[in-house]
């Protein structure tokens, strides 16, 4: 093989140019496909929605019942584990999310219901969004909190 890709490059292609030599060595032999496994995903996969009002967590995970899952929160982290055991395959899962300020843990509610796992975590009255009036009088109050005089002769000229 080195034989002929000595005569296809033209003679002696380690003194001329090496870098060319060992790119050549190296395509002729790796494959010219590579199996790269994939990544297993973790199962199951959640999704997690923002409401005005809430957090919702959800989850296919379809032939599990209600002792097969357990979900608990202890100080900021909401822990959502599960297992099951059908037909000689077990598996199990646990994911954990860490509740930002706001989130009322004292009343998060789960339910499992045809293979969904939803677990609704309701925000705080604080962390619930509200409109804003546009109102007058702000910029003064700006101008007084940065020493500024509220009715400048310059700002009324723009």
């Amino acid at each position: 093989m080195l034989d002929l890709m000595l005569r296809e490059m033209g003679g002696m292609p380690a003194l001329s140019s090496p870098d060319r030599l060992l790119d050549r060595l190296e395509r002729t032999l790796t494959p010219a496909w590579t199996w790269t496994p994939r990544p297993v995903a973790q199962w199951p996969l959640f999704d997690v929605t923002h409401t005005d009002d809430a957090i919702v967590i959800t989850a296919d995970v379809p032939g599990l019942a209600d002792d097969d899952v357990n979900v608990h929160v202890a100080g900021r982290v909401l822990t959502i584990e599960g297992k099951t055991s059908r037909r000689g395959y077990s598996d199990a899962f646990q994911r954990q999310f860490t509740l930002a300020e706001g989130l009322d843990t004292d009343h998060v509610e789960a339910q499992l219901d045809r293979g969904v796992l939803t677990v609704l975590v309701p925000k705080t009255p604080k962390a619930k969004p509200r409109q804003i009036k546009l109102g007058g009088g702000v910029v003064d109050k700006v101008k007084g909190l940065l020493g500024l005089e509220a009715g400048r002769a310059e700002d009324k000229a723009s």
